[in-house]
């Protein structure tokens, strides 16, 4: 293991900002401004599943790992990672759930979200994706598909039964989204070869 790079100020910057973050959920939880109900995290009228916290701090401190430094843009493209998968995770599943449950669509709320999506795809469209970002895409489409074919069982915070399949399928596929785009946006800039004729 090189120390030099164990000790790298950079990585010890960004290792103190996340840091950071993982002390004030703790501060928070332990004041009870948060409180923890199975799964969630509870914080009066919101709730949020304590994995996708998880993800959002690893994908986040995975950004500013590959961009190496802590600067403006590693900092843009590591909230940009985390507005992309929760932004169009929350489109895509809501609109399962309305299909499944009836719920009401939110054309305003979607329309929102939609564009923050937009805005976050073009910052990586002149990158070239990386092998290991196409196949957590692929990985993500894959768990959507079977959470679909095996009846879209889904979890909340008011319901008594809990689904270990549903969790799975959540997890998963939330998972392989936030990871897949925080690699794409996060290595160096590489851009795409467009051939001219």
């Amino acid at each position: 293991m090189n120390v030099k790079l164990l000790f790298n100020k950079n990585i010890l910057e960004i290792c103190i900002a996340i840091g950071a973050v993982i002390f004030l959920i703790a501060l928070m939880t332990l004041t009870n401004i948060i409180t923890i109900k199975g799964i969630w995290f509870v914080f009066l009228p919101y709730n949020i599943r304590i994995t996708t916290i998880a993800t959002i701090i690893f994908c986040f401190a995975l950004v500013l790992f590959l961009q190496g430094k802590l600067g403006w843009r590693p900092l843009y493209y590591a909230i940009l990672s985390v507005i992309f998968f929760l932004g169009l995770y929350e489109i895509i599943w809501y609109q399962m759930a309305a299909h499944f449950f009836n719920y009401d669509l939110r054309i305003f709320e979607f329309a929102a979200l939609a564009g923050w999506v937009l805005l976050c795809i073009r910052e990586v469209y002149p990158k070239k994706l990386p092998r290991l970002s196409l196949a957590l895409y692929g990985f993500f489409f894959l768990t959507m598909i079977l959470w679909v074919a095996t009846g879209f069982d889904v979890n909340s915070l008011g319901n008594a039964t809990f689904s270990i399949t549903g969790e799975v399928f959540n997890v998963a596929s939330k998972a392989a989204l936030a990871l897949a785009y925080a690699v794409h946006i996060g290595v160096k800039k590489q851009p795409m070869k467009i051939s001219k004729k």
